[in-house]
């Protein structure tokens, strides 16, 4: 297995990127609107739920679409996936290598799984990234990272 996704996958990737996307913009912008149209909740209310609502998804949507790259595809047609963001026949097109290792990223995803340098620094969690915490840059390491392993 290669580290990297390999080329006709990425190409579809590129192909869905922009399907996908404007399903996440769509499926906010109807949360928008359930929100806003909320007449038990005062204005000041549906104000705070919607911003609370934009910050948590311009996150999800930063995390699945910003900075594409080969290097990171896999991760990132994973959190798209993990959105329902594309159909099975979109995914059925995809090799069996793509589509067993996003399987498997969701599959850690939704065990909590979550590797020692990703809990402590790195702040995003983001798969197969080094560590990230400046104790651990300087060579030292880190309180958590030492408590770990000793």
């Amino acid at each position: 297995m290669s580290r990297v996704i390999n080329e006709s996958d990425w190409r579809l990737f590129r192909k869905l990127e922009p399907i996908a996307l404007d399903r996440f913009c769509e499926r906010v912008l109807s949360e928008i609107n359930q929100i806003s149209s909320d007449s038990n909740k005062t204005s000041h209310q549906r104000y705070v739920a919607i911003f609370k609502l934009l910050e948590r998804r311009d996150r999800e949507l930063a995390d699945a679409f910003n900075d594409l790259r080969r290097s990171t595809a896999w991760r990132q047609l994973a959190l798209i996936q993990s959105h329902g963001l594309l159909t099975e026949k979109e995914m059925a097109d995809f090799t069996a290598e793509t589509r067993g290792v996003i399987e498997l990223l969701n599959r850690l995803a939704a065990a909590n799984y979550r590797p020692l340098w990703a809990q402590h620094g790195s702040g995003q969690g983001a798969f197969f990234a080094p560590p990230l915490c400046a104790s651990f840059k300087r060579g030292r390491g880190c309180r958590a990272h030492f408590a770990a392993t000793n």
